[in-house]
């Protein structure tokens, strides 16, 4: 789960979980910024967006190019949206993360 009450407070602000991954079509995720390097995987696309809510960090995130959507994984924040897509890409790799 997400660390941090403040973090937790911010996402639901922006109508997302804290709790568990949310889905944003690239529409909603427009005043986000994806990170434009992510690593492939298996299991898709692993990256990272930063919410458009200033000094908040990188989350990792599963991004599906065809679907125009992407799936936020709010486990941890990031200080980088290398450390959040290399957390995602780990997870895909144990299987422990569905993309879709």
């Amino acid at each position: 789960m997400l660390e941090g009450i403040e973090n937790g407070a911010a996402l639901l602000r922006l109508g997302l979980s804290p709790a568990e991954p949310s889905d944003l079509s690239f529409a909603e995720a427009a005043d986000w910024v994806i990170w434009q390097f992510p690593l492939q995987r298996r299991g898709g696309l692993c990256g990272a967006a930063h919410p458009p809510l200033a000094d908040f960090g990188w989350l990792p995130t599963m991004i599906d190019p065809g679907g125009k959507m992407i799936r936020i994984h709010p486990s941890a924040v990031f200080p980088t949206p290398e450390a959040a897509a290399n957390w995602m890409a780990g997870r895909q790799s144990e299987g422990g993360v569905r993309s879709s």
